[in-house]
């Protein structure tokens, strides 16, 4: 019988993913493809194509996030938009968080217009508004943040973001006015 060596063990060298050397546009193709495929399950759940899983999933969904959850699956569109089409090479994390304030602005207004439909994203967000200011308030820093989500996740101005929305509507007149207020505004100062 071979003696064994003071110290020497058997030690498996498994491989981490640090170590495969994946090169970063594949790990973002990759992550892309996993997202988009749970972004798919999630849909086919709301609407009773996904089994029993699908339930679940419709279940937690529910309690999570209210109506809120057929919102679930643009945010995913979104976050898989980004990861496979960057406009430059990296995910920044100001991206990763506008999407986050998008949600939870999303799933707060959601519960702001019809109480308790938010699931509890929404519930916990409104809760603060309800017991230490207003409804009022809270649409308003609601929407404020809904905005300011989208300029993030979207990397564009707010006279780009107006130039979308029809101007014969009344979002749009109202927007076009206080535009047209405070560049008037700023240029007599």
């Amino acid at each position: 019988m071979a003696k064994k060596k003071k110290g020497a063990r058997f030690s498996p060298k498994l491989p981490s993913f640090s170590s495969l050397d994946i090169d970063p546009d594949t790990q973002r193709g990759i992550l892309g493809i996993v997202l988009l495929a749970l972004g798919i399950i999630i849909t086919f759940s709301l609407f009773g194509f996904a089994g029993e899983i699908g339930e679940l999933i419709d279940l937690v969904l529910n309690k999570l996030v209210g109506v809120g959850r057929y919102l679930v699956p643009f945010i995913f569109a979104l976050i898989v938009y980004t990861l496979l089409y960057p406009a430059d090479r990296e995910v920044p994390a100001l991206y990763i968080i506008g999407i986050g304030v998008l949600a939870v602005s999303l799933f707060g207004l959601v519960d702001v217009f019809a109480a308790e439909s938010g699931g509890y994203v929404g519930i916990a967000i409104t809760y603060l508004f309800r017991e230490f200011a207003s409804i009022a308030v809270a649409v308003v820093v609601l929407l404020a943040l809904l905005v300011i989500s989208i300029l993030i996740v979207f990397n564009t101005s707010i006279d780009h973001l107006i130039q979308y929305i029809p101007a014969q509507t009344v979002l749009g007149k109202i927007l076009r006015f206080i535009v047209a207020f405070f560049s008037s505004a700023r240029h007599r100062l």
